[in-house]
């Protein structure tokens, strides 16, 4: 029961994500690119410095992934001009990565609220749920 469970909160993720990752091709951006300049813009806005940044290790745990795959996963964003490397060579939005959240932000959440209304399913109660397993983690 467990498992079959698992394998559709997969398929459902996916979905959701399909959804989300279509309307972002529009500004060039994957749902994970989105996740990765979020992760790096919320340190930018709660650091007391805006040059802080994310250390590569401080991205992959954020992201949830190895810190080699961090660093390849963010080097197209560098490239783009929408992440750069500060003095101390941490990770910081550039004032176009901001802008491109802001615009992406949009997208995404129209997307989302489809896709909940189409699948009849509560964001409320997905996040009460989900919110509580991840501060367990």
């Amino acid at each position: 029961m467990s498992l079959a469970a698992a394998l559709l909160m997969s398929r459902a993720m996916s979905g959701l994500d399909a959804r989300i990752s279509e309307v972002l091709e529009r500004v060039g951006l994957s749902f994970e690119d989105l996740r990765r300049l979020r992760a790096i813009g919320r340190c930018d806005e709660g650091s007391a410095s805006p040059d802080q940044g994310l250390t590569r290790s401080e991205l992959a745990e954020a992201m949830d992934e190895a810190a080699s795959q961090a660093l390849r996963a963010v080097r197209p964003l560098e490239k783009l001009g929408w992440v750069e490397r500060s003095e101390s060579g941490t990770f910081v939005l550039t004032e176009s990565g901001a802008f491109l959240i802001d615009q992406a932000e949009g997208l995404a959440e129209a997307a989302a609220q489809r896709w909940f209304a189409d699948t009849s399913i509560d964001p409320t109660q997905v996040t009460t749920v989900l919110a509580a397993l991840v501060e367990e983690d």
